[in-house]
């Protein structure tokens, strides 16, 4: 780009040269056009009359005649050549000619019916020549431009001498602004990256100019006054802020510690509730198992009791020779009714047995197994049959018998364990003969289990966080508030499922869960990653 001082150079000396040119071309292509007209009417007026003076010539038909006539052109040296044509039956036959021979040009002129012609080099004028208005034949004249252009190269060479003497006067101009106005500017521009390199807005420029550059430097400096002031308040304002963003860090750091520690601390007491929680519906599971064992242990242990005595009779009496026919076989039906007494509640304190040892470890184990979906759950039912042994509640599970999954089956017990418990204790509350239907559908990609009760429903109040910690209805009867939320995590993070509460039925509850399977993603370290968390 150059200094300012070259621009400005330049700029006034392309100014001038532009002004110039245009002034001198439009002067130019005048002169030219006015010497074209000159040359032009004065060729016209000698081209009338040596087509007059050739009318007797071609009315006669003297071609001699006519060369004289146009041999005194010889004494006008513009004039390159001449030729007289001749008109017969409509046709140009030439008659006479004078100097270099231009038939292409004039039989052009002739056919065109042009009457004049400038070219680069020379004008060509064709004249008819008449006698009463009766056409005889045409006078070509060819007119040389040489004088025109000396002419116009004088007049070139003027204009040229101007355009020197006008980029002196510029080329001096230039030096005299770049004197009087750039050097005060020159001053300005080194102050202001002297200030823009150091910072430092104390520098000035010095006031020894007049007029308008004095007025700029003045404000200029009014402006850096301005600025070394804004600087030196900001500047304390920065400190008073950065002061007190590092109170503001301090404090803010002391109650991100302190939210820390509170929020470890809810995490956990969470985890011993949900522990809690988990321990107090095993606990209840042994409670109820425990008691229903109770009869038929008992009834076994009276049997076996009185298998113990009538073996004893039948021993003396056999010892002491009395033992009769009727009183053996009165032994052995004893025998058969006691031993089948003992074996029918043995049997049934078994089935008890195994069912609570399949659930209760399932509850305590995280570990995945194939498992039938239904017997499973009977099996949580039957667990949990001291709790609606005394009621009339009904529990229909509406799955295919052979259905088999590979899941976790401690889930599925801690899940319906809740769901079943919530309906004895909450939807039944005010009911004697509750109904509680578990269903199931399987696309082939996705197992949907839906849990219906026609209990009393929840309370509209918490049916959209129902699945929160800590929501509860029932908090005096000694509620937590975990079920729903225990039941929502295994659903979700252990089985990667998903568990939604329908509002579709007109009393009661609904829980609708999806299930993908297969569950080739899961394994035991998802579910103790939820167990640990």
């Amino acid at each position: 780009m150059g200094t300012l001082r070259q621009r400005i150079f330049v700029g006034l000396i392309s100014v001038a040269v532009l002004a110039m040119l245009i002034n001198l071309l439009p002067l130019y292509w005048l002169m030219q056009s006015s010497y074209q007209q000159q040359l032009l009417v004065s060729s016209q007026t000698q081209a009338r009359m040596l087509a007059e003076m050739s009318t007797a010539s071609l009315l006669f038909e003297q071609p001699q005649s006519a060369t004289d006539i146009l041999n005194a052109l010889t004494e006008s040296p513009d004039v390159a050549a001449a030729v007289l044509f001749r008109l017969e039956n409509n046709n140009q036959q030439l008659f006479a000619f004078f100097g270099e021979p231009v038939a292409a040009e004039q039989m052009s002129m002739l056919n065109s019916g042009l009457q004049s012609q400038f070219t680069s080099e020379h004008l060509h004028l064709l004249t008819p020549v008449l006698l009463q208005e009766q056409l005889l034949g045409y006078l070509y004249l060819k007119v040389r431009l040489n004088r025109i252009h000396q002419e116009l190269f004088s007049a070139a060479i003027i204009a040229g001498a101007a355009l020197l003497l006008a980029l002196f006067v510029t080329f001096w101009l230039a030096r005299w602004l770049s004197s009087n106005l750039l050097t005060p500017i020159h001053q300005l521009k080194q102050v202001i990256t002297a200030v823009a390199s150091t910072k430092d807005y104390s520098q000035r420029v010095s006031q020894k100019f007049a007029a308008e550059l004095g007025e700029l430097v003045n404000s200029f400096n009014t402006m850096l006054d301005v600025i070394e002031t804004y600087i030196q308040q900001k500047q304390e304002q920065e400190n008073q802020i950065l002061k007190l963003n590092l109170e503001l860090e301090q404090r803010v750091s002391e109650r991100t510690q302190q939210l820390t520690d509170s929020l470890n601390n809810l995490k956990d007491t969470q985890i011993k509730l949900i522990e809690q929680e988990k321990m107090a519906s095993l606990g209840s599971l042994v409670a109820g198992v425990a008691h229903e064992i109770n009869t038929p242990v008992g009834v076994a242990v009276t049997a076996s009791t009185h298998l113990r005595y009538i073996l004893q009779q039948s021993e003396q009496d056999f010892l002491a020779g009395t033992l009769s026919k009727p009183a053996l076989q009165r032994f052995y039906k004893d025998m058969h009714e006691s031993s089948d007494i003992v074996f029918r509640n043995l049997e049934r304190a078994a089935e008890q047995v195994q069912s609570f040892k399949m659930v209760a470890v399932d509850q305590s184990s995280e570990e995945a197994r194939t498992f039938k979906l239904k017997e499973y759950l009977q099996n949580i039912i039957l667990s949990l049959r001291p709790h609606f042994k005394f009621t009339k509640h009904v529990i229909e599970v509406e799955i295919p018998e052979d259905f088999q999954l590979h899941s976790f089956p401690g889930c599925f017990s801690q899940i319906f364990t809740n769901l079943l418990m919530n309906s004895l204790l909450h939807g039944f509350a005010n009911t004697t003969q509750g109904h509680i239907v578990i269903k199931s559908d399987y696309n082939g990609a996705e197992l949907k289990i839906d849990y219906y009760d026609n209990g009393q429903g929840i309370d509209p109040s918490i049916k959209d966080k129902i699945f929160d910690p800590f929501v509860t209805t029932n908090r005096q009867q000694g509620g937590s508030g975990l079920g729903t939320y225990i039941l929502y995590n295994l659903v979700t993070q252990v089985l990667k499922g998903s568990i939604d509460l329908k509002d579709d039925v007109p009393r009661g509850v609904h829980f609708a869960i999806s299930l993908p399977l297969p569950q080739h993603n899961l394994s035991v370290r998802d579910a103790s990653e939820y167990k640990n968390d």
